[in-house]
C-alpha cells in the first residue's frame, strides 16, 4: 500500500506542477516575443528592399538612417526584456530541478540509475549564455541597424561607425552579464 503523503509533500507536488507549467509558459512567451521582434525589425528591411538604392535621396536616406538608429535603441530594450524572460524561465527550471532532487533523494539510487532522469542540479541551467542563438541574432541585428543607420545619416563609412557597432554589440553582452549576475545573486542555489 502506498505511503500517505503529508501536507508538505502535497504542497511540493502542487508547487512542482505549477512551476513546471509556469516554466513552459515563460518559454512560450519568450518564443512569441522573439517573433514580434523579427516582425518589428523586418519593416526597415522591407523599406530598403522597395527602394532603388541608386535613387536614394538625401532626405530618404536621413529618414531611413534615423529610423534604423532609433530601432536599434528600441531593439536594445527588446533585448533587455528577452533577458528577463529567459532568466525567469531559468529560475523556474532550477526550481523544478530542486523539487525533482527532493523526490529523487527519497528513492534508492539503484532505482534512479535504471531510468533516464531529468536534471536535478539547482545551479543549472546557467543564467549567462551569450551564445544563445536568439541572443546572438538580436545582438547582431541591433548592432547592424545602428551601424547602418549612422552610415545613412553621416553618409560615409568610417572606423568610428564600425567601432560604434562593435561597442553596441559589447554593450549587449555586458548588460546581459550584469543582469544574469544580479539574478544569480538574488536567487542563487543556496538552500539556507
Amino acid at each position: 500500500m502506498p505511503k500517505k503523503r503529508d501536507g508538505f509533500e502535497e504542497f511540493l507536488i502542487k508547487e512542482y506542477e505549477n512551476i513546471a507549467a509556469a516554466h513552459f509558459e515563460s518559454q512560450k512567451q519568450f518564443a512569441l516575443f522573439f517573433r514580434y521582434y523579427t516582425l518589428f525589425f523586418s519593416i526597415p528591411i522591407i523599406l530598403v528592399g522597395l527602394t532603388d538604392i541608386n535613387d536614394l535621396t538625401h532626405k530618404w536616406a536621413l529618414f531611413l538612417g534615423f529610423l534604423m538608429t532609433v530601432l536599434s535603441i528600441i531593439g536594445f530594450f527588446f533585448y533587455l526584456y528577452t533577458i528577463d524572460l529567459k532568466n525567469e524561465s531559468i529560475l523556474y527550471a532550477r526550481t523544478v530541478n530542486g523539487l525533482r532532487n527532493y523526490y529523487y533523494s527519497l528513492v534508492p539510487k539503484s532505482i534512479i540509475d535504471k531510468v533516464i532522469v531529468l536534471p536535478i542540479d539547482r545551479s543549472k541551467p546557467k543564467y549567462f549564455n551569450p551564445l544563445s542563438p536568439v541572443y546572438v541574432i538580436i545582438k547582431i541585428v541591433n548592432s547592424v541597424f545602428l551601424g547602418t543607420g549612422l552610415y545613412l545619416i553621416i553618409g560615409e563609412l568610417s572606423l568610428c561607425l564600425i567601432l560604434s557597432s562593435i561597442v553596441f554589440f559589447g554593450l549587449h553582452v555586458g548588460w546581459n552579464y550584469i543582469k544574469c549576475q544580479k539574478q544569480e545573486a538574488s536567487y542563487g542555489t543556496s538552500i539556507d
